[in-house]
């Protein structure tokens, strides 16, 4: 390596780099010397070294991110990512230069979408997709740091968890007319089952008082849990019961499509879940939402935060507490009702079938 005084008056460090002779020039000569400093220090400690920023525009770096990493990913994963950097990353940020990218940099373009329609929940996952993909420039040696890690994320408004009584899942459910619809409803309104882990149940998963949970169907790909471990649910009598009635071979979904398939989640969503919601008054309630209504029936019972924890598969009691501590103050002093007996009480006043099948008989036989 050397220093050396141009005829224009600037100076160039020049520099052997394999069998490629480099070089780049300064205004000042200490910045030629700092530099120059640094080259011989990372050439002393070679792959331990603080790589240079590279030149690399950004557009370039994630084309080649996506086709050394992507085929890795799960679809769930795939999917929005692919969103973020097609609708908000590479059309503010494909042409600046990767050591163009400091967190002020960062924070300009997360204002810039914010202000463009994108919500502050969209940016905070955009942000993670970004840091993702420079996290991965670092270890590739093309970034020393990772720019993102300097950005906080945005403090979003949480929703309060939507909890509904065991009379209202009884009445949404009389409102289906497929058995296998008001069981997948059972699910997850009384084992607190995330809608992807009921998809990919098969009746071997399925015992006489417990279910086994150790993966998930989401976005077309079956794959582990959200938490990535494996747990056993309880059931209550009810359901148990009501599982024994359908059961089939062991092999076989438990929540397939006519064609023998995983279900739908969307298209149930929309052909099934919705219309019953509607009608019963309760829009705006989610499949999801029975995790809520299993966390209340649960404390209201009496259970403590790990045995909460355990049902809903949460990764730790800190989690569990995050969403439901409101839950568990609420609940001291209070009457201790198990969620079996509460839904088997509402089940004899249904009569333990669907509501509409029921009302229709009813008006039967009094005009007979």
């Amino acid at each position: 390596m050397s220093v050396r005084e141009t005829r224009g008056g600037r100076w160039e460090v020049r520099w052997r780099d394999g069998e490629h002779h480099l070089s780049r020039t300064f205004s000042a000569k200490i910045d030629a010397d700092r530099f120059d400093i640094d080259r011989r220090r990372q050439s002393q400690l070679g792959v331990h070294g603080t790589p240079d920023a590279s030149a690399t525009r950004l557009g370039e770096w994630l084309r080649q991110w996506w086709e050394l990493e992507a085929p890795g990913w799960r679809r769930s994963t795939r999917l929005p990512r692919a969103n973020h950097l097609d609708k908000w990353i590479v059309p503010r940020l494909g042409h600046v230069k990767l050591r163009d990218l400091g967190a002020l940099r960062i924070a300009e373009w997360r204002s810039e979408i914010l202000a463009a329609g994108c919500t502050e929940k969209q940016a905070n996952q955009c942000l993670r997709t970004l840091s993702a993909a420079l996290g991965a420039a670092k270890r590739y040696r093309l970034l020393p740091a990772n720019p993102c890690e300097d950005v906080r994320r945005l403090r979003t408004s949480t929703t309060r968890a939507r909890v509904i009584r065991p009379a209202q899942v009884e009445a949404i459910r009389g409102r289906m007319d497929a058995s296998r619809d008001r069981l997948l409803v059972s699910l997850l309104f009384y084992c607190g089952l995330r809608p992807e882990e009921a998809l990919a149940l098969t009746w071997a998963d399925v015992g006489e008082r417990t279910i086994v949970i150790d993966k998930a169907f989401t976005h077309g790909e079956l794959g582990s849990t959200k938490t990535h471990r494996r747990r056993s649910v309880a059931l209550i009598p009810a359901v148990s019961a009501e599982l024994e009635s359908l059961r089939s071979s062991p092999a076989s979904l438990v929540f397939a499509s006519r064609a023998g398939t995983h279900l739908n989640l969307n298209n149930w969503r929309n052909r099934v879940w919705q219309p019953a919601v509607r009608a019963e008054g309760q829009e705006g309630l989610r499949p999801y939402d029975g995790r809520h209504t299993v966390a209340s029936l649960l404390i209201e019972e009496g259970r403590n935060v790990l045995e909460v924890s355990s049902q809903l598969g949460h990764e730790s009691a800190t989690t569990t507490l995050k969403h439901y501590a409101h839950m568990f103050d609420e609940s001291h002093g209070g009457e201790r009702v198990p969620m079996a007996d509460a839904v088997a009480g509402v089940r004899r006043m249904y009569g333990g079938g669907n509501v509409i099948a029921l009302d229709a008989a009813r008006r039967r036989r009094k005009t007979a």
